[in-house]
């Protein structure tokens, strides 16, 4: 073997033993992004089911007080209306005098 065939296969040694390693290193670097992706993931996961959780108290919340203030305007609307029929009542009593 002259001595240009062995700096060749030096040569070529090293460039495969480089690309070796950089692929190595992009392979663990690669593993590492993936559990921070997943972990990332997990954690927005919880906060949307919390997000979620809290969207259906204030829904729930929400309807009670629709519901209780319905209850009032309704309390409220008949006895307007019991008075008005009070209140016509006495008008007619007043206009037959």
């Amino acid at each position: 073997m002259s001595a240009i065939e062995s700096r060749f296969i030096k040569w070529f040694s090293g460039m495969a033993a480089t690309l070796l390693v950089f692929s190595i290193v992009g392979l663990i670097g690669m593993v590492k992004a993936m559990a921070a992706y997943e972990e990332a993931s997990k954690a927005q996961s919880k906060r949307t089911d919390k997000i979620e959780i809290y969207n259906e108290l204030q829904i729930k919340q929400v309807k009670e007080y629709h519901d209780r203030d319905f209850n009032i305007l309704s309390r409220t609307q008949e006895r307007f209306e019991t008075n008005q029929r009070i209140i016509m009542n006495d008008v007619k009593e007043l206009l037959k005098r």
